[in-house]
């Protein structure tokens, strides 16, 4: 079976601690923090691998917090491809609050990558397509860089590679004809210009800003505790999330495009595919920090919800 090939631009070491409460000027006295890989694509590969599927993470890294990220990847056993960088990777830093149960995310800004290196990186991911397989862009994309996914997305095509595209603005910008994209609410209601409320103002913002803009065949809006929609060019479907006592939101979404892929690399429908992506999803609630996802959650929420 093909590897599921995943492109991140903006990869990160992703540190979690915890303290009492965030206050402003007193020092907050944290725990020992938690470090694990992080960025869209990188998330996606850790929880398809998790869950025995095969998938290869190609992205940038530099310095020595890139070489942590590349240790740290194939330590959890996840293929991996890092094109070197100038610039060192970046650390992002989310911080829980145990009194009150809010969660705080700092996120870096993330290196500059070169035209030289960014193009090395498209091409790493054009040299790991295979015939049929499949491919998923996670998290943002450089403006300056975005015109460079034209010419990876047309190779896959000559390859009969499903793409799946988990990113918002520049990047759409330069997506046509994708299998999937993976909006959250708030990004549709960006991209729509209003708040939408309801399953068929969703679905209907989803196919005028994507489906019919010919930048994918099929939209999956993730909607947090509320599931997720399913929407195609005529009709959609709401699938309810599981109740769970959430730890940690951090990497939902992603792990929520990995059992996607992986339902769909395994044969099963759509339908059926974006139910187990919604279950994988709310598996991922349960670990701390940026844990992501067990399986044997997975395998536990399945039974108790079909």
């Amino acid at each position: 079976m093909n590897r599921i090939i995943t492109l991140t631009f903006e990869p990160a070491v992703d540190m979690t601690t915890t303290t009492p409460r965030v206050v402003p000027t007193d020092k907050l006295r944290c725990t020992k923090p938690r470090r694990d890989p992080g960025g869209g694509g990188i998330n996606v590969a850790r929880v398809v691998t998790e869950l025995g599927g095969e998938a290869l993470a190609v992205f940038p890294a530099g310095g020595p917090t890139g070489q942590l990220l590349t240790e740290m990847i194939e330590q959890r056993g996840v293929q991996c491809r890092a094109i070197a960088m100038r610039e060192g990777t970046r650390r992002n830093i989310t911080v829980n609050a145990t009194e009150s149960g809010e969660q705080f995310r700092f996120v870096m800004p993330a290196p500059v990558l070169s035209e030289v290196e960014a193009e090395a990186l498209v091409a790493a991911a054009v040299d790991a397509l295979e015939p049929g397989g499949w491919l998923v862009l996670g998290g943002g994309v450089p403006q300056a860089h975005a015109a460079l996914l034209g010419p990876l997305l047309e190779r896959a095509k000559e390859l009969g590679v499903r793409v799946v595209a988990d990113t918002s603005g520049a990047a759409l910008e330069a997506i046509r004809g994708v299998w999937l994209t993976k909006p959250n609410l708030l990004e549709l209601e960006t991209m729509a210009g209003r708040s939408l409320a309801g399953d068929d103002a969703i679905a209907t913002a989803a196919r005028a800003c994507l489906i019919e803009a010919g930048i994918s065949d099929m939209v999956v809006v993730s909607l947090a505790a509320d599931g997720a929609l399913l929407v195609t060019a005529d009709r959609h479907r709401r699938f309810a999330a599981p109740p769970v006592e959430a730890d940690s939101a951090v990497g939902a979404g992603d792990a929520m495009v990995a059992g996607i892929v992986l339902a769909s690399q395994r044969g099963m429908g759509i339908d059926e595919a974006v139910h187990y992506g919604t279950i994988v999803g709310s598996a991922a609630l349960l670990t701390p920090a940026t844990e992501l996802v067990h399986r044997a959650d997975v395998e536990r929420l399945l039974g108790e919800n079909g």
